[in-house]
């Protein structure tokens, strides 16, 4: 199942796309501005068309932020399956160029987890596309170039015939808000 939140014109629409049976769920939207606060909540039970498209809303601008600073906002959109999140996708209301992002250092553990490597990423505030890179190194990594809500963490798996002290030492996370 997937989430998409299409934006056009100071407006975002919301559809749910399941390509299975029908199913229930829940969607959630949260408005927050770029250091946690939640500004607005939403929950709402959902019965997911078979192998068809949900639509669950289409919000303006005006309505989302009311009032609050568009460049400093984020809205956050969730499919919820038995509790847990299965699809996210996060709005911005200007360019990446125009939104203000906090600048700080977002945390990078990385560890042996069993045959892999886990690479747990943390931050207190809102990180917009964080980008995993080992340079030259030949590993895999699970997940990339992803958003980071604030307090969340995130944990991805990495793979590679290369040793820990390697990996560290290559390893660089970059962000939209180091810019």
């Amino acid at each position: 199942m997937t989430l998409a939140a299409l934006r056009d014109e100071g407006r975002t629409r919301v559809r749910l796309i399941n390509d299975g049976s029908a199913a229930d769920a829940r969607w959630r939207l949260r408005v927050m501005d770029v250091e946690g606060k939640v500004l607005r909540r939403r929950e709402v039970p959902v019965t997911l068309t078979a192998a068809g498209v949900t639509a669950v809303g289409d919000f303006a601008d005006a309505e989302l932020l009311a009032g609050a600073d568009p460049k400093r906002t984020v809205a956050v959109f969730e499919l919820l399956q038995d509790g847990k999140v299965s699809a996210r996708q996060v709005v911005g209301f200007v360019e990446a160029k125009d939104q203000m992002l906090p600048r700080q250092a977002l945390k990078a553990v990385l560890a042996i987890d069993g045959e892999h490597y886990r690479l747990r990423l943390q931050s207190a505030a809102y990180v917009r596309s964080a980008w995993i890179d080992f340079g030259a190194l030949d590993v895999q990594v699970e997940d990339n170039l992803l958003d980071l809500l604030p307090g969340e963490t995130r944990d991805i798996a990495v793979r590679g015939p290369v040793d820990l002290a390697t990996l560290r030492e290559a390893l660089k996370v970059k962000t939209l808000n180091d810019r």
